[in-house]
């Protein structure tokens, strides 16, 4: 039993006071920005640009992954500072969101140039600490710095090699960057996913997902791996988020695996390949499918 309390205690769980309080109200203002903004709201004639939405949603959330994802297993000094930086350079970027969509900082000013570098390390170390690998983030820089190379490469891959200035704007500032593609999925489509799968949680869908799984699956040989497939497609296909998946499902199948003697990064792959299967389960098909749909 005691074990089994501290696996689901929770990153959250193990943060002081004040960063919880923080933790909370910056989730709660997020949710409540995603649910004004996706809805079209307007209170007193105010409504938000795109890049406005985006990174304030940038400062709230992005913050907050250095909080619950620390470098070590507890919380330091620099993961405060990581924290800080994030909320502080998205939040200066929302106050100048109006006039970056309106009039455009491209050519950016030389604080701008520096700001959108640190910013641009700041999405890489993000990206880094909630994958758990430097695969992604290694790969998404490879990608960032091809403008650079573009001229050399041979055949279809050949490209207009760009300036270093202009590409970081670009990243920082243009529609194609962060404020592009990666900005209209997260703000506009999976936030709402979360959202969705959050009230699913609440009201005990998600459990009723697992019982039902446990009834056809779970007295064969390998059940608690069983379910745990069978569960995140029943759960993936309403959430179309593969985090909302294993928040949701993870959390009791990864125990149950471990219990039966799987071990835990077993249990964890197990988890995290039926939740990325169950995003991509009709109705929803998650947001990758958008994703795809714009490259295409």
């Amino acid at each position: 039993m005691v074990e089994e309390k501290k696996e689901r205690k929770t990153r959250y769980q193990q943060l002081p006071l004040p960063l919880k309080v923080y933790f909370l109200s910056a989730t709660a203002v997020g949710i409540l920005l995603s649910i004004y903004f996706i809805f079209g709201m307007i209170i007193k004639g105010f409504t938000f640009y795109d890049a406005q939405y985006y990174f304030l949603l940038f400062a709230l959330f992005g913050s907050c992954i250095f909080l619950i994802a620390p470098e070590k297993k507890k919380l330091k000094w620099y993961d405060l500072i990581w924290a800080a930086a994030s909320f502080a350079l998205n939040f200066y970027f929302f106050t100048n969101a109006e006039q970056i969509a309106l009039v455009g900082w491209q050519p950016a000013t030389t604080p701008n140039i520096v700001m959108a570098v640190i910013l641009f390390l700041i999405f890489i170390e993000g990206a880094r600490r909630a994958s758990g690998g430097i695969a992604w983030p290694l790969l998404a820089v490879l990608f960032a710095i091809y403008p650079f190379f573009a001229g050399y490469f041979p055949g279809i891959f050949q490209g207009v090699p760009n300036d270093f200035v202009s590409t970081i704007s670009l990243y920082a500032f243009g529609g194609d960057g962060i404020l592009g593609i990666p900005g209209r999925v997260i703000g506009g489509i999976l936030m709402g996913f979360l959202v969705f799968a959050g009230f699913l949680i609440a009201l005990g869908a998600g459990q009723y997902f697992l019982d039902f799984s446990y009834a056809l699956l779970g007295k064969y040989r390998g059940g608690p791996a069983k379910v745990a497939v069978i569960s995140s497609g029943f759960f993936g296909s309403l959430s179309g988020s593969a985090a909302a998946n294993i928040v949701s499902t993870g959390s009791v199948t990864i125990p149950a695996m471990k219990r039966m003697g799987y071990p835990a990064n077993y249990a964890a792959a197990i988890e995290a390949c039926a939740s990325t299967g169950g995003m991509l389960m009709p109705p929803v098909m998650g947001a990758g499918w958008l994703l795809l749909w714009r490259l295409w």
